[in-house]
């Protein structure tokens, strides 16, 4: 569901997306399809939300996470 709605929303903005997951084996963020991917293990925490806030400046947020958990 996430990729469908970010792949077409990229055509008129610019995405940043936080790749969640155990252990990443880099952990520098990453261009996937035009989109900045920033790994973050787990689902992230409060600290990495706003300080993607304070540096990126969203004009808007759109939050998923795994339905099952």
């Amino acid at each position: 569901m996430t990729r469908r709605i970010v792949l077409d929303l990229k055509k008129d903005f610019d995405i940043i997306q936080l790749g969640g997951a155990i252990d990443h084996p880099n952990p520098q963020p990453v261009l996937v399809d035009g989109i900045k991917v920033i790994p973050v293990k787990g689902y992230g925490d409060s600290h990495i939300v706003r300080n993607l806030i304070t540096v990126e400046q969203p004009d808007y947020m759109l939050i998923f996470t795994d339905p099952r958990y």
